[in-house]
C-alpha cells in the first residue's frame, strides 16, 4: 500500500477543521507558535536570534480565522503548532511580548493525546500503513469501555490519538496529568506487543500546556502534510468521570524488600537494543542536567517508561538492581524508589 505524497504547502480546509475541532473559543484562548528552525534556546543568544529574526513566534486568538492567517504568514519556513488546551488570556512576557504557556497556566483541561510514532526517525509509508492498520483495532479498547472514539490525526512521521474530554478544572484536580498517566500506562499494556511488532512507541509527554503540529501542515522540507483523518467532536464524558474516579495516591502497600532473581524481560531486550537505556543502566552518557546517582535513577526511569515498561514492580526492579545505582551504592529504600518512579511518571 503506498501513500500519495503531498507536494502543497498545506491544506487550508484540513486547518480550519483543526481550528474548529480545538474550538479554543468557548474556554479561552488558542495558542499558535511558529517554530524557527534556527532559533537558539539561552540567554547567551537573545542577540543572535534578535538579529536573525529566529524567535518564535507567538499569536493568541478566539477566532477560527485566526488559524488560516497564521499559517499564510508563516508557512514556508516554521513548523506550525497549536496548543491542545485553551489558554486563559494572552500570555505576556515581563517585556510585553507574547509568550509561550506553562503547565502552571493552564486553568482547564479539554484535550490530551498520546502520540505514536516509529523509532526511527523517517518511516516508510508501508510502516504508516501497517500502524494505521493497527489503530483501527485499537478502537475496541474504547469501545469496551464505553469511551468515545478518539479523533485520529496523521502526523507525518505517525499518529496522535487525541481525546476530547468536558473542561476539567485544574483547581479541582491539579493531580489530572498524573490521572492521565495512569491511563495512559493502561492503553500502552494492552497494546505493547502490537506496537513492538511495528516498532513504534509511545511518548511519555502529557504536560498540560503541550502543543501539536497544526493539522494541514507540514514541517519545511518535509513532504507529508498533517491531516485529521477522523474526527470526533464530542467531549468523551465516560472518559472524564473514568480519570476522576482513579485513584492516584501513594501507595503504602509496595513491599519494603524486594526479592530479584533475575532483571524484568522486556528490560534485558532494551538494555542489548537500546543505546540510551544501556548508558544511563552504567551511569554514563549525560552531558548536562543531574549526573548523580539519583539523576541516572531518574533519566532510566523516564526512558523506560517512553519505551513501554510501564509495571510498577519491573520498574522496582530495575532500580533495585542497577550497578552504581542509589540503592545498591548508597543504599537507598524504599520511599526513594517510589518516589524516582513516581517522578519520573509526572514528568
Amino acid at each position: 500500500m503506498k501513500m500519495k505524497k503531498e507536494n502543497a504547502s498545506y491544506n487550508l480546509r484540513g486547518v480550519y477543521d483543526a481550528a474548529k475541532y480545538f474550538n479554543h473559543g468557548k474556554h479561552g484562548y488558542s495558542e499558535l507558535i511558529a517554530l524557527n528552525k534556527d532559533f537558539k534556546p539561552g540567554r547567551e543568544h537573545i542577540e543572535e536570534n534578535k538579529a536573525n529574526n529566529s524567535f518564535h513566534k507567538i499569536w493568541y486568538s478566539y477566532r477560527l480565522g485566526a488559524f488560516i492567517r497564521f499559517v499564510q504568514e508563516y508557512y514556508k519556513d516554521h513548523m506550525l503548532c497549536v496548543g491542545v488546551n485553551p489558554r486563559p488570556t494572552a500570555l505576556k512576557s515581563e517585556q510585553g511580548y507574547n509568550r509561550g504557556a506553562t503547565d502552571a497556566d493552564i486553568e482547564q483541561v479539554t484535550h490530551f493525546y498520546f502520540d505514536i510514532d516509529f523509532e526511527g526517525k523517517n518511516p516508510t509509508d508501508m510502516q504508516l500503513a501497517d500502524l494505521r492498520l493497527a489503530l483501527m483495532k485499537m478502537e475496541a479498547f474504547y469501545q469496551d469501555q464505553g469511551f468515545e472514539t478518539p479523533t485520529l490525526n496523521y502526523s507525518g512521521n505517525g499518529y496522535h490519538i487525541i481525546h476530547k474530554l468536558p473542561p476539567v478544572a485544574v483547581s479541582d484536580y491539579p493531580d489530572i496529568k498524573a490521572r492521565q498517566h495512569v491511563f495512559r500506562g493502561e492503553f500502552q499494556s494492552g497494546f505493547s506487543g502490537e506496537l513492538s511488532r511495528l516498532e513504534a512507541i509511545i511518548d511519555n509527554t502529557l504536560d498540560l500546556s503541550r502543543k501539536i503540529k497544526l493539522p494541514g501542515t507540514k514541517k519545511p522540507g518535509h513532504s507529508r502534510i498533517s491531516s485529521l483523518e477522523y474526527v470526533n467532536h464530542k467531549p468523551d464524558e465516560a472518559l472524564r468521570d473514568y480519570l476522576l474516579s482513579l485513584d492516584i495516591q501513594p501507595k503504602d502497600d509496595l513491599p519494603l524488600e524486594i526479592r530479584v532473581k533475575d532483571m524484568p524481560e522486556r528490560f534485558a531486550g532494551l538494555l542489548k537494543q537500546d543505546r540510551f537505556i544501556r548508558d544511563f543502566w552504567n551511569g554514563t552518557g549525560k552531558t548536562k542536567g543531574d549526573t548523580s546517582r539519583s539523576g541516572y535513577d531518574y533519566s532510566l526511569i523516564r526512558r523506560c517508561l517512553r519505551l513501554g515498561v510501564t509495571d510498577i514492580n519491573d520498574l522496582y526492579a530495575i532500580l533495585a538492581l542497577r550497578p552504581g545505582g542509589s540503592v545498591r551504592a548508597a543504599g537507598k529504600g524504599e520511599k526513594y524508589v517510589r518516589n524516582t518512579i513516581a517522578n519520573a511518571i509526572k514528568g
